[in-house]
């Protein structure tokens, strides 16, 4: 992802390389920041959940996505495919109670929680994988959480 974002005019200059549990930025930074995908991946949740905290701004936003722990626990696992293989990537599984716990202990407040559900759109993505048998069924299954987090400042502000 890197790579292809690298080759944008006007990101390349912009990307930083870092590690969740260690920002290279100062306090407070950011208004808002997205953790796609990457939360599962993480093996200090807390840590990472303080270094965001502390890069977010007052009336700061959080948005984290990441696959359904109901998805985790029927064997779902996340991966990347290719022409020439597909790779299952190393990850932790949480309970939503766990990653609103710890970003609760870490300073953030009024979560709410989204459930996404496959649907018709992500149809030709089963088709192209060979997986079309599966689709019915997975469109059941809750396959994204979402998450919202407010810095504390922001519960003030609002």
């Amino acid at each position: 992802m890197r790579r292809v974002a690298g080759a944008k005019a006007g990101i390349r200059e912009r990307l930083v390389l870092a590690v969740c549990v260690q920002l290279p930025f100062p306090d407070p930074t950011f208004d808002f920041a997205v953790c796609s995908f990457a939360m599962n991946h993480i093996n200090y949740i807390d840590i990472a959940a303080g270094e965001l905290a502390r890069t977010l701004k007052g009336r700061g936003l959080l948005l984290i996505t990441e696959m359904h722990p109901d998805a985790y626990a029927q064997g779902w696992r996340p991966g990347f495919r290719d022409e020439r293989s597909a790779v299952q990537i190393a990850s932790v599984s949480r309970s939503a109670q766990n990653v609103i716990s710890s970003f609760r202990a870490n300073g953030f407040v009024r979560p709410v929680a989204h459930d996404l559900y496959f649907g018709a759109p992500e149809r030709p993505i089963f088709l192209q994988a060979g997986k079309a048998g599966f689709f019915e069924d997975a469109c059941r299954l809750p396959a994204v959480k979402v998450y919202e987090f407010r810095s504390v400042d922001s519960a003030r502000q609002y």
